[in-house]
């Protein structure tokens, strides 16, 4: 039996589940049922709703700065960090493939692709992100941190490779 610890309290999986259709946003008529019994807490929800005054604003980027060296853009560094991550794979892990005769495609394929993902990244403004990530990554590798294969579209792509 599998579990958890939260504070000084052990709750085993069984007791964590949430077994309900209920977890969906109601109309004002639902919560009124819901709380037939006790209107004034609708009521009073509906005034602290109404006292919120919330704007949302586009921002040009939502990550973290990512510091690159001198005469670098975001976006230049980004590109380089990815043609030397290509070169490396390219020495090593493709030539690999091709030299056992499993290799894909040819290599101006992968190049062609490479250029696509990268102008399609710098395009969405991620670069900054790939960035981090790959900071994160290769300090976790360099200081002997497991890292696993990553989740997401992104783990499929070829920068992501070249990127370790």
């Amino acid at each position: 039996m599998l579990c958890v610890q939260t504070g000084s309290k052990v709750h085993d999986k069984e007791r964590m589940r949430f077994d309900s259709d209920q977890f969906f946003v109601k109309s004002a008529d639902e919560m009124g049922a819901v709380f037939k019994d006790a209107p004034a807490v609708v009521q009073r929800t509906i005034e602290i709703a109404e006292r919120c005054n919330l704007k949302l604003h586009a921002v040009d980027n939502p990550f973290p700065e990512f510091a690159v060296p001198e005469g670098h853009t975001i976006d230049s560094y980004f590109e380089q960090v990815c043609r030397e991550g290509y070169k490396k794979r390219l020495d090593t892990a493709i030539a690999q493939l091709g030299a056992r005769g499993v290799q894909r495609a040819a290599a101006h394929e992968y190049e062609a692709r490479l250029e696509f993902e990268i102008g399609i990244i710098k395009q969405m403004k991620y670069a900054g992100y790939f960035l981090i990530v790959w900071d994160f990554i290769k300090y976790a590798r360099d200081h002997g941190i497991p890292v696993g294969p990553g989740r997401g579209s992104a783990t499929g792509s070829l920068v992501a490779y070249v990127m370790r």
